[in-house]
């Protein structure tokens, strides 16, 4: 037991040395590099109080983290080896729970019933009959099969997947179909990977869900087919948003208490988005008309009753982005952009702007990408990229700039527009193990108590 302990403390140690010896070789150089404001516009005493927070690597190896103030221009980095620095954050807020139908329910593979399971065998021994190299194609069309289309609620436990496909039970459309092909074939009706491709419809139906107050909520999204085209009529309650009053993993029967808690007219309606406010309290339901208008539906997710419509939008053909944090959200659409506060149980607009990257394709918001900071009065924005360079040396696409956009707001428009660069590659490139620039993140924040 003792040389054990021993052995491990050296271990340890020579660990330790390790890191110590890489800090040393590259710690001085791999921390050296600058944040260039190359082009501004606007005054940049519009961003006291706001601090924008980067992370990046090289290599998996080099981690650096680092802090910029734009009002002053103070600058500040933090390196690690072998050690992740991440300042990424998750403004998704989106949904936590899922069900595929009609050809999605075949992608998945996990909840095949037996007249899935019967025909991939029939399509296994066909291709089997083609020697053991043999490829095999067919279209089947779904009606032939189902009556409903089949449902894969992966998300929801095995168990329980019966009960909730009997739930949302939506009749297939005439005309469906599936084109699957079976390679390499073998005896007992194995193979090795099955290609599937759909007509109009049933690639695009799915459900969407998100946790709030205790229960699972759930609304139809239907991709690139029409809501209208399809039948919810056999579903208790209709189209609208459903209610599960249970977190799934309870261990609780999935249809009990299964209920339309919201009736909307799928024939009036483009999409539904399906969020929950940060403290799960409120359960938020962008919905988009055939015009484009977006309304809010605001309910209490704890014992929701009447539904709040908040208008959020104007009839446009847009997409819309949603960004949540703590206290606040953001819309994107349409060229314009949208702030809700959360207060006192409820929501409220408080800053609605023209998108300053509404005619700049260069730049594009993403959960992964942006991040948006907010003070009762401004809207911070930052974004960052790190293109694909082609190396005519080893004929590689590589990572070697970073870049950044940051943008302060106030009813007023922007007040502020800054193009931020690193030498970050450049000052590193050669250094042992460093490769491309990967893993990058920001975050902002504006100190609390200035406005």
């Amino acid at each position: 037991m003792r040389r054990a302990v021993v052995l491990l403390a050296a271990l340890c140690a020579l660990g330790a040395a390790f890191l110590l010896a890489a800090n040393i070789r590259l710690g001085g150089r791999a921390a050296a590099f600058t944040l260039e404001d190359t082009e501004s516009s606007g005054s940049a005493s519009a961003a006291e109080g706001l601090t924008l927070s980067f992370s990046a690597s090289l290599g998996g190896q080099l981690y650096w983290g680092a802090q910029y103030s734009p009002s002053d221009g103070a600058f500040g980095t933090e390196f690690a080896y072998g050690r992740e620095i991440d300042f990424s954050e998750d403004n998704s807020g989106g949904p936590t729970y899922a069900a595929e139908f009609g050809a999605g329910a075949f992608f998945n593979g996990s909840a095949a019933d037996e007249v899935e399971e019967a025909l991939f065998r029939d399509l296994a021994e066909r291709a089997d009959a083609l020697g053991r190299y043999g490829e095999y194609s067919e279209t089947i069309y779904l009606a032939d099969y189902y009556d409903f289309y089949p449902v894969d609620a992966y998300s929801v436990p095995t168990d329980e997947r019966e009960g909730f496909a009997e739930f949302f039970r939506v009749p297939v459309l005439p005309g469906d179909s599936l084109d699957i092909s079976v390679s390499d074939g073998l005896p007992g009706g194995y193979f090795s990977s099955r290609g599937m491709s759909s007509n109009d419809h049933t690639e695009f139906l799915s459900l969407r869900g998100v946790s709030a107050g205790g229960a699972v909520y759930f609304a139809f999204s239907s991709g690139l087919s029409p809501l209208s085209d399809f039948d919810f009529s056999l579903i208790p309650g209709g189209f609208g948003i459903y209610r599960l009053p249970r977190d799934l993993n309870t261990g609780l029967p999935v249809s009990a208490g299964l209920e339309c808690i919201l009736p909307l007219d799928p024939a009036e309606i483009l999409s539904i988005d399906l969020h929950a406010t940060p403290d799960g309290e409120l359960l938020l339901a962008a919905v988009r008309d055939l015009s484009g208008a977006v309304e809010l539906y605001v309910l209490d997710a704890a014992s929701p009753g009447e539904a709040g419509v908040i208008p959020l939008f104007d009839a446009a053909d847009s997409y819309l982005s949603i960004y949540f944090y703590p206290d606040f959200l953001v819309y994107s659409y349409d060229s314009e952009l949208l702030v809700l506060e959360y207060s006192g149980g409820g929501v409220r607009p408080a800053l609605r702007v023209p998108d300053p990257l509404a005619q700049d394709f260069d730049w594009v918001y993403s959960n992964t990408g942006t991040s948006f900071a907010w003070d009762g009065e401004r809207l911070a924005i930052a974004l960052w990229k790190s293109p694909h360079t082609f190396s005519e040396e080893d004929s590689r696409a590589y990572r070697n700039t970073l870049e950044f956009r940051l943008f302060v707001l106030d009813g007023s428009g922007t007040l502020y527009d800054s193009r931020l660069s690193t030498d970050l590659y450049a000052n590193n490139h050669g250094l042992p193990g460093v490769d491309d620039i990967s893993n990058a993140a920001c975050s902002l924040a504006f100190k609390e108590g200035d406005t």
